[in-house]
């Protein structure tokens, strides 16, 4: 193999371990430093951080399985964080 081969074959493995580190960032629901579609760095910003609060649904699921400690389940909260690029226009919501 010639030396431009080689160089080729290291430049595909980096990219593709680069791009596989991505998608296993965004499957463990943390936001990664750049944008998974374009890689921009600069223009990948944190738009909204939100807390969704009380849950009827889950207090009154808990209520029926738990009783009243079951009540504080729906209490309990996801909070989120919304990420957008301003290069390509992606956005996602990822875990706080």
């Amino acid at each position: 193999m010639s030396g431009d081969h080689k160089n080729m074959l290291h430049n595909f493995t980096a990219e593709y371990i680069y791009i596989d580190i991505q998608i296993r960032r965004m499957i463990m629901a943390k936001a990664p430093f750049t944008c998974p579609m374009c890689n921009e760095y600069d223009k990948w910003k944190l738009v909204d951080t939100s807390n969704k609060g009380f849950s009827v649904g889950k207090a009154a699921l808990g209520a029926v399985i738990f009783g009243p400690v079951g009540l504080v389940g729906g209490a309990l909260g996801k909070k989120t964080k919304t990420y957008c690029c301003g290069n390509c226009g992606f956005k996602h919501d990822y875990d706080a």
